[in-house]
């Protein structure tokens, strides 16, 4: 009877703090945050005020902390001496007896398995706080970058020129197009596997993760594992340039020093698997800082990818809707974004800040979404001369045409990856502001007077 209370008394202690793992959570957070603070490259004052700030967090962390395990402790011991005293006479065994042990053991491990946690999210308690402790600490992750970079050869400091940027609007096809460079072999570009020390890729490479596909959080049909490519690089820029570029209600153009740009080049180093490899990525946020970097650069190759008017703003929409709903349900989902830099749609949807006066404001309007593309295509065919513009459809129709187009732009063999032709097309039934759409379809055939060969 002993025996049976102690393992019951131990899952009960150990499921409470399974329950209560934020606490212990917290704590975490609040500690590695503080030490981000120390080695943040602020000044001296700004410093002090961010670390009175954090060390506060810390102290509440830590004193719910202690309050949790005395309480625990106390009920723990009164529970037991309260059973041993009752049952004295009929029992042989202390908690301490080895049988007493197995029993809190048995108890213990339980408590961790039943019930079985619902697994409606993505991630489970520990990978959030993981992806926490990395993504939320941005100059902790830095200085593990430098550390990187020491530990690269010599013969292989000087970064490339020559590297490629697929980019555009958001639903244009970037995913697509990105993943079929990668299949020819050519390229290396991020991955699941390199989170969430996206400043270190490689880092975990020692644990050996189930590369089990799914369809992504888009519901457009795309499978992905942990080794699907994905735009992941715009954390670089994030903690390079400290969100400086990211405001309350949008995102602004900015300009990239020459440092800077010289890290980029090197941690491009860092993601490339061997000497004959591209560096390739996918950033929808590339053109914020193309002007910049192509000063700088004038070998790169910048894919710019753009799409019919009308069906890209419906297929925003649709998105910006899905995801403001999967966010208000899961909030991990907005952090993970937030964290990567994809305000593209959603709750803590941006727009680009790209010089226009932005009349529609409502983002479950269809001409938002149409006010959106003007705004970044009229950007592009006043701003972007350098560029390799692929139009959507034309991509759908042979995708091997454009590939082959990029391959040969990058100095790489085309190779043929017999694609086959994508023949959906999305039917938008909103209501829409028809001179709106007019102007967004001239801008369209401007870009393809100018762009296409």
């Amino acid at each position: 009877m002993y025996l049976c209370f102690l393992a019951l008394l131990s899952y009960s202690i150990f499921f409470l703090i399974r329950k209560k793992a934020s606490i212990f959570y917290g704590l975490a957070e609040n500690s590695v945050s503080l030490l981000d603070a120390i080695v943040s490259p602020i000044s001296d004052e700004e410093k002090f005020d961010l670390l009175k700030e954090r060390n506060g967090g810390l102290l509440m962390s830590l004193l719910k902390f202690i309050l949790f395990l005395c309480c625990f402790f106390a009920f723990a011991y009164f529970a037991n001496s309260f059973v041993f005293d009752l049952l004295k006479e009929d029992t042989g065994y202390t908690a301490f007896s080895l049988f007493g042990i197995l029993s809190i053991s048995f108890g213990s491990i339980i408590a961790f398995i039943l019930p079985r946690p619902k697994r409606d999210q993505n991630y489970s308690e520990i990978e959030q706080l993981l992806h926490r402790l990395a993504l939320d600490n941005k100059n902790i992750h830095l200085r593990l970058f430098r550390r990187g970079l020491k530990r690269k050869k010599k013969s292989q400091e000087k970064g490339m020129d020559l590297f490629v940027v697929v980019s555009g609007l958001a639903r244009a096809g970037t995913t697509s197009f990105m993943n079929h460079l990668m299949d020819t072999e050519a390229f290396s570009s991020l991955s699941y596997n390199d989170m969430p020390f996206i400043l270190s890729p490689g880092a975990l490479n020692f644990i050996k993760r189930r590369n089990t596909e799914k369809e992504r959080s888009h519901k457009d049909g795309i499978q992905i594992g942990v080794n699907s490519n994905e735009a992941l690089e715009e954390y670089f820029w994030k903690a390079s340039l400290q969100d400086a570029f990211i405001e309350n209600e949008a995102l602004e153009l900015h300009d990239v020093t020459t440092d800077i740009y010289n890290d980029y080049l090197s941690y491009q180093r860092l993601v490339i698997k061997d000497h004959n490899s591209i560096y390739l990525a996918k950033n929808n946020n590339f053109i914020l800082r193309y002007k910049a970097i192509r000063e700088r650069n004038k070998e790169f190759v910048f894919v710019l990818l753009v799409r019919e008017p009308l069906s890209h703003a419906g297929s925003l929409l649709a998105m910006h809707k899905n995801y403001a709903e999967l966010q208000e349900t899961d909030p991990f989902v907005l952090e993970y974004m937030n964290w990567l830099g994809h305000h593209e749609f959603g709750i803590n949807q941006k727009s680009m800040n790209l010089g226009a006066e932005r009349k529609y404001k409502e983002k479950t309007s269809i001409n938002f979404w149409i006010e959106e593309w003007i705004n970044y295509y009229a950007f592009v065919l006043a701003n972007i001369e350098e560029a390799e513009l692929v139009f959507y459809e034309d991509y759908c129709k042979d995708p091997s045409v454009s590939i082959k187009n990029v391959m040969n732009k990058a100095g790489k063999e085309p190779k043929d990856l017999n694609l086959k032709a994508y023949s959906k097309k999305r039917a938008v039934e909103q209501d829409f502001e028809s001179e709106l759409l007019n102007n967004a379809r001239e801008i369209y055939t401007q870009l393809q007077a100018k762009f296409r060969s």
